[in-house]
């Protein structure tokens, strides 16, 4: 595979990850121009890497902190998490959440406060 493609598939991957959709589709990946693949091809690619990747649990990673939390706003959208057991959830640097924490806190159905400082930013996002 042409290192140029694996860097589309890199940063397209990486964007879903920080996104609460559940599938890896169009919008998270890069411009295709400029490289020897077809769209459909980078996205056959694509999936493939991210089931692969998604699997951890099954093949025994590799993962991170970005990889668990997609796994369990995943089980989540699919009705696979219990029910909170709290009243009240928190989310802190409100200021530059990605959109996974937000449908995370969202889906937990209790009221959220939300707490942040707009002179600050400490994600990229």
């Amino acid at each position: 595979m042409p290192a140029e493609v694996l860097r589309r598939i890199s940063w397209g991957f990486r964007r879903y990850l920080i996104s609460d959709d559940p599938k890896l589709t169009h919008k998270h990946t890069p411009p295709l121009e400029g490289i020897p693949w077809k769209y459909a091809q980078v996205m056959r690619a694509a999936m493939k890497i991210t089931r692969h990747l998604m699997g951890f649990r099954q093949n025994d990673g590799p993962f991170n902190h970005d990889l668990y939390l997609k796994a369990y706003a995943l089980e989540q959208q699919a009705g696979k998490t219990p029910p909170p057991m709290f009243r009240n959830a928190l989310l802190d640097e409100a200021q530059d959440p990605s959109s996974i924490l937000v449908g995370i806190a969202e889906r937990f159905q209790v009221p959220l406060i939300i707490v942040g400082d707009t002179y600050q930013s400490i994600y990229a996002f």
